[in-house]
């Protein structure tokens, strides 16, 4: 897959519920299976979207490309 999806607006104040229509459509997109891992910008937005609820993705590992 190769494509680009911005959330619209400014995410400063809610970035998981800001960020959840666009990383929904992305991660039914991707046909995600156990063991795949998904590198998501930061720490701060893995966190904020473990906070939403997402897809149903059984053992796919979602991880932080810079941060904790």
């Amino acid at each position: 897959m190769s494509s680009v999806e911005i959330a619209a607006g400014s995410q400063t104040q809610s970035l998981g519920t800001g960020l959840l229509p666009a990383t929904n459509k992305v991660f039914n997109q991707l046909s995600l299976h156990a063991g795949d891992v998904v590198v998501v910008a930061s720490g701060r937005t893995v966190y904020e979207l473990s906070l939403q609820a997402l897809p149903p993705m059984p053992g796919v590992i979602l991880v932080p490309s810079v941060g904790g």
